[in-house]
């Protein structure tokens, strides 16, 4: 072995351990993963329930088609997995469902780095890149709990990489086939997360404005075009089917879309921005200290659509936006353009220094100073964001009312509540109508039970509209798990209502929320044994008739 050979002997070796440790413990995490407590993803289950079920989109036995789910493709995920695993736990199907996209995001970004660099260091050297970007991604802790939830984050990070590599490789040499997988690309990304629109949009097309050698006019427009029409049809189709082009959500969780909303610990823009850029900052400084102005137009086509999409997360409110989880997606945006920087870098170099002693110490001090002045700058304007949130305690108005029971009901783990209520949906009657705001396990365990989503996520007419009241008790629920504290003006709503104390027993504090059984529900004796069964469950030998309420002045 010569001299020159040893180093890069030496070199293959680290990376090799680095990428065995890594996906050691990818998977040891994988396999220890506990049951996702994060309820949201559940609804995904109750979806591809009904899907297998032969009833389509449907949130309800009824079969009538809601388009309540953000990510259809991830529905679709869930629904495969589901009919492949007919016998696998739900948390389970949901743990494969974000594990498998976000490993597969890994590799295409340590393919794709390796196939768009061009320098002889970095060109196809997949060994190298596992190396280098598999321990940063891994070993970061927020990144790991993404690929754990069952949500459909992972998937929209896939989404926008491969995004991102059939792009870059239209406009290294363009052509009719890659000008079509850019477009099916960039619809898969829209389907993964409608969010990721401005990605599928704006970055192929600057892309081909900045970056595509000679005329391009024609090619922008063909491509603007061809995604349009895509667009335009998946509208139309979802207009049909659904009555709403755009994702329930999208409305519901719209700045002044839940008046009263009273979260003191969230979700604020700023700290989840925080948590994303923690994760990001390795391929940030990155970029900051080994870009040139050769690189700019790379780099503007890559980050301003992220920079748009950011800005519009400050314009929804980010109600289950856990651990930033809603700009993680653009991940691979940042992650590319630090390869790019990268590897232009060492072409620019040649056999001499890629980065001067002055250069680089300048860049470094401004880093740090940016850094610095960052943490303090987000710090300040998440404390400033906090300040304007209702303060802890906020509750709803409500009338005065009076238990028998001298002792108040224990605090009950609301992960706990939630199973209790699960247990208790899976055994009601067929029709039975439940009106809730924490609907994802009780929605996935309960497929017989016609569901009320008092947030709108899977009710149109709250979605659109807000909520009523009125509406609510028109529709005459036979249990009413009241919503989260946090949404004070509809659990207002619902304890000012003169027919919720006419025709309701309830239970304050009942499995967390409060419990309320409809008297003259056909189900009442039923639905009374099975409230009691989870009741003895959470509270033990407590009377259930001495916490009922009476109200003050009933008139």
């Amino acid at each position: 072995m010569n001299a020159s050979s040893e180093p890069r002997a030496a070199l293959r070796a680290v990376c090799l351990a680095a990428v065995v440790v890594s996906l050691a413990a990818c998977v040891y995490v994988l396999l220890t993963s506990p049951p996702t407590r994060f309820d949201d993803s559940y609804m995904f289950l109750r979806y591809a329930n009904n899907i297998l079920a032969g009833r389509g989109h449907a949130w309800n036995p009824d079969g009538v088609q809601v388009y309540g789910s953000t990510s259809l493709l991830h529905v679709g995920v869930v629904t495969l997995l589901k009919g492949c695993l007919p016998r696998a736990a739900d948390a389970t199907v949901l743990l494969v469902a974000s594990a498998l996209p976000g490993l597969a995001t890994m590799l295409l970004l340590v393919l794709g780095c390796a196939w768009i660099s061009t320098h002889r260091l970095l060109h196809r050297q997949y060994l190298l890149w596992a190396g280098l970007l598999l321990p940063v991604l891994v070993f970061d802790g927020t990144l790991r709990y993404h690929l754990q939830t069952g949500m459909d984050t992972m998937l929209a990070g896939l989404g926008n990489a491969v995004l991102i590599l059939a792009t870059l490789r239209l406009v290294s040499r363009p052509s009719a086939g890659r000008l079509a997988a850019v477009v099916a690309a960039g619809y898969l990304a829209f389907l993964a997360r409608p969010d990721n629109g401005v990605y599928a949009t704006l970055f192929p097309a600057l892309a081909i404005l900045l970056l595509v050698r000679g005329p391009r006019r024609k090619l922008l427009a063909v491509f603007a075009l061809s995604l349009l029409a895509v667009l335009l049809a998946d509208a139309a189709v979802k207009w049909l089917v659904f009555g709403s082009p755009l994702p329930l959500p999208f409305y519901a969780k719209q700045h002044g879309a839940y008046r009263g909303y009273a979260n003191p610990d969230g979700p604020n823009p700023f700290l989840l921005l925080s948590v994303f850029l923690a994760t990001a900052l390795p391929f940030v400084c990155a970029v900051w200290l080994l870009a040139r102005r050769e690189t700019i137009r790379v780099l503007t086509a890559l980050l301003v659509p992220v920079a748009l999409t950011f800005g519009y997360y400050f314009s929804v409110n980010q109600i289950m936006g856990a651990a930033g989880r809603f700009y993680f997606p653009s991940l691979p945006f940042f992650v590319v353009a630090a390869a790019v920087v990268v590897d232009d870098r060492l072409r620019a170099a040649g056999e001499g220094c890629v980065l001067g002693q002055r250069e680089l110490l300048t860049r470094l001090v401004i880093l740090l100073l940016v850094i610095g002045v960052g943490r303090e700058g987000l710090a300040a304007a998440t404390a400033r964001y906090q300040s304007t949130l209702p303060p802890a305690g906020t509750t709803a108005a409500r009338p005065a009312y009076d238990v028998a029971a001298e002792e108040p009901l224990p605090a009950v783990d609301r992960w706990d509540a939630i199973q209790a209520m699960a247990s208790l949906a899976e055994r009601v009657p067929a029709g039975t109508v439940i009106a809730l705001s924490e609907h994802g396990v009780v929605g996935a365990r309960a497929p017989q039970a016609t569901l009320i989503d008092l947030v709108g996520l899977h009710d149109r007419q709250f979605a659109l509209h807000g909520f009523s009241a009125a509406e609510l008790f028109r529709r005459k629920p036979d249990l009413i798990w009241l919503p989260h504290y946090h949404y004070t003006n509809i659990l207002g709503g619902i304890l000012q209502s003169d027919a919720f104390w006419r025709d309701y027993a309830f239970y304050p504090g009942a499995f967390d929320y409060g419990l309320a059984i409809r008297n003259d529900s056909p189900h009442r004796a039923r639905l009374t044994v099975l409230v009691d069964q989870q009741w003895k469950a959470l509270y033990g030998d407590r009377d259930l008739g001495q916490y009922r309420a009476v109200r003050r002045n009933l008139h």
